[in-house]
């Protein structure tokens, strides 16, 4: 619960981190981070490197616990550090699965900039336009904290068995 009120946090503190760099910074809509096909392409890559990093992860589970239980003929230990294997590829598939939330909210972002409704009005202080593109700034703040993330934990992952592997020699 501890976890997923600190993600829920960090998600709001990004949204307002937006909102404020749209409404101080970013004076026109012209501006390369809030271009829209910038914002598609840049998350759709990072969607497919995310989704290849956990396929390779997934791919090579076998070999990595194999290595894992070859380095410590303790039991304990190798528990220790297969639970630790086991959280950061859950993190992986946490990290991956909010890039692709981020990157469908982004396409309804897009098209909801496109279609204009004529029963919601947007107060004087905050435009349609100023308040999609701190939205977009938004996803894609959280979307580069989603991409250090993964990293982290990919790095953790490579780090664990290689480390391990080094001690035994």
């Amino acid at each position: 619960m501890k976890k997923r009120t600190k993600g829920l946090l960090l998600i709001t503190v990004f949204f307002a981190l937006g909102f404020l760099l749209v409404h101080f910074f970013f004076t026109n809509s012209d501006a390369l981070l809030l271009d829209n096909e910038f914002l598609i392409t840049f998350v759709g890559v990072v969607l497919g490197i995310s989704a290849t990093i956990v396929t390779f992860i997934f791919s090579s589970t076998e070999k990595i616990q194999k290595v894992i239980s070859n380095l410590s003929h303790e039991k304990n230990r190798t528990d220790k550090i297969n639970k630790i294997f086991k959280t950061a590829y859950a993190e992986l598939i946490e990290d991956s699965s909010f890039i692709f939330i981020i990157f469908i909210l982004l396409i309804i972002c897009v098209l909801f900039s496109a279609i204009d409704i004529p029963y919601i009005s947007f107060p004087a202080f905050m435009p349609k336009s100023q308040f999609l593109d701190s939205i977009k700034i938004g996803l894609f703040l959280n979307c580069i904290f989603s991409i250090s993330d993964l990293f982290f934990s990919l790095s953790n992952i490579l780090r664990l068995v290689l480390y391990e592997n080094s001690t035994k020699q």
